[in-house]
């Protein structure tokens, strides 16, 4: 996917638990070019190329954003693998102007 314009910038902190299958994250955005109309985690897809929406984001779209989500055998592969990535949309920016490949900590 190119690298969008603008000023536009986030974290995305979130935790697995292997026994329930419950995905838990908390996302924060600043700098947007107007107020985020959707946001989800996608895949699976490297960096490099679009997939089409797995997890959409359950509740508000303010920063910051926090839910969780039950995860299906195959995104919690997908999870593992490194093959999600979340995104923040704007009406500006419809396909995206924020995204990020979730990667595990260190």
């Amino acid at each position: 996917m190119p690298a969008v314009e603008g000023d536009g910038k986030g974290t995305l902190t979130a935790t697995y638990d292997t026994d329930t299958k419950t995905l838990t994250y908390k996302a924060e955005y600043t700098g947007m070019s107007g107020p985020v109309t959707a946001a989800h985690f996608h895949g699976p897809s490297d960096n490099a190329h679009n997939a089409p929406v797995l997890i959409p984001v359950s509740g508000g779209l303010a920063s910051p954003m926090q839910g969780s989500a039950v995860l299906t055998d195959a995104q919690a592969a997908d999870l593992m693998g490194g093959r999600l990535y979340f995104n923040v949309h704007t009406a500006k920016l419809r396909p995206g102007e924020i995204r990020g490949q979730v990667v595990k900590g260190r």
